[in-house]
């Protein structure tokens, strides 16, 4: 595999603008690239606002040898695309907007977006609604119940679902920004570091066939909720 470069990254991406976003306003590159932490095989996340952009955009494509994946949008849509992140709990596009890399942009119309990145970054999501609440606790509650009786061949596949539960939950606590895939544990660490390493210690425990600190890890974070919504008491 050829080797990538942050050089033809950046050409890329004009490349790629020019012939699909020519009259784009404001272009950044974003994620690893921007970040410089990319790896050769790593995709271009772009951020572009293009007035000609009729309906909120979220694609992937392969342009030449790279895979791009876009979030396009038109100017007046980026506030309706913000607010809206705080409603699902989940923010990568502000999350990349922050620390974009400017390919293309007026410095005070890049200044005016970054801020209201970070402004909504720092309000964090809505709370959980009592729904919401009730819902997490059933799901928490059959997945404790579940790993304590699941079978040693089974409990390592058991135990991934459960880590990626428990992590969400810890961070749905305390109202953070939720994460997805390699994020989560990013997303983890932000709000709850010490129960991030324990979860980390816990899943590997339950990999090696000792369940213990995985069943002491979900009952912890299922307290902030309530408690176990099974009508008898639970030993852990």
């Amino acid at each position: 595999m050829n080797n990538k470069t942050l050089e033809q990254a950046i050409d890329t991406t004009q490349r790629y603008v020019q012939q699909y976003y020519p009259t784009a306003s404001l272009v950044l590159l974003c994620g690893s690239w921007a970040r410089h932490y990319a790896h050769e095989d790593s995709d271009i996340d772009l951020f572009v606002v293009d007035e000609a952009v009729e309906e909120l955009r979220f694609a992937g494509v392969l342009f030449d040898t790279w895979l791009i994946e876009v979030c396009a949008l038109a100017p007046q849509r980026i506030e309706e695309l913000f607010a809206a992140a705080a409603y699902n709990r989940s923010a990568p596009v502000p999350h990349q907007v922050v620390d974009g890399m400017v390919i293309r942009g007026k410095s005070n119309f890049v200044e005016q977006i970054q801020a209201l990145a970070r402004n909504t970054l720092a309000a964090g999501p809505l709370p959980l609604t009592d729904a919401e609440i009730i819902e997490l606790r059933w799901t928490l509650t059959m997945l404790l119940h579940d790993l304590r009786h699941v079978s040693a061949g089974e409990l390592p596949a058991l135990a991934a679902q459960c880590y990626t539960q428990f992590a969400q939950a810890a961070i749905d606590s305390v109202s953070g920004w939720h994460g997805d895939r390699k994020t989560l544990r990013r997303a983890l660490i932000v709000v709850e570091p010490e129960y991030a390493a324990a979860l980390d210690d816990a899943l590997i425990a339950a990999i090696h066939g000792d369940r213990q600190p995985l069943l002491t890890s979900g009952h912890q974070v299922l307290e902030r909720f309530g408690g176990s919504l099974r009508t008898y008491l639970e030993r852990y």
